[in-house]
């Protein structure tokens, strides 16, 4: 799927103004790296963004950023944790399958419907997982470093 289709498929208008400063970053490049983001034109984003590093020898992913609403979501800092510290069991085996699926495919991710459930309830939105490359590109067969990551609920819904 090319970029211009990705960004229309996501619905939220704050998440897909995220995608087009995404693409608008990495200008003619495959990837943007996280230098390329800048994040005072996130401003009003940033408390719903989370970035991962991913370190490419172990296949591990660490918090390097999470927003206020994350944080508080979580009921954790995300920075410096390991998403197998940072989710339960059941979450972390399909939180890293999606995002090592955007750094082995160099993809970006999108869902929406139920997103994650609190409190006995299902919270619904949208989600999408964006790679951020070194910050120089460096053709290797895994040269993705980060991963933003954005999400917008809508709300509980019914259990």
């Amino acid at each position: 799927m090319s970029f211009d289709a990705y960004s229309q498929a996501v619905t939220s208008p704050l998440l897909r103004a995220i995608a087009a400063r995404w693409g608008a970053a990495r200008g003619s490049t495959i990837l943007p790296a996280w230098e390329n983001i800048d994040l005072r034109e996130l401003a009003a984003e940033v408390s719903l963004i989370w970035v991962y590093r991913y370190d490419t020898q172990t296949g591990r992913f660490t918090g390097r950023l999470a927003g206020d609403r994350i944080t508080k979501g979580l009921g954790k800092n995300l920075r410096g944790l390991p998403l197998d510290d940072a989710h339960s069991a059941k979450d972390y085996l399909w939180v890293h399958r999606y995002l090592t699926r955007v750094v082995r495919e160099t993809m970006g991710y999108r869902s929406a419907g139920r997103l994650f459930q609190q409190a006995g309830r299902f919270i619904e939105g949208e989600r999408i997982a964006l790679p951020l490359a070194a910050m120089v590109f460096k053709p290797t067969a895994c040269w993705v470093h980060r991963i933003i990551a954005i999400r917008i609920w809508k709300g509980r819904s019914k259990s």
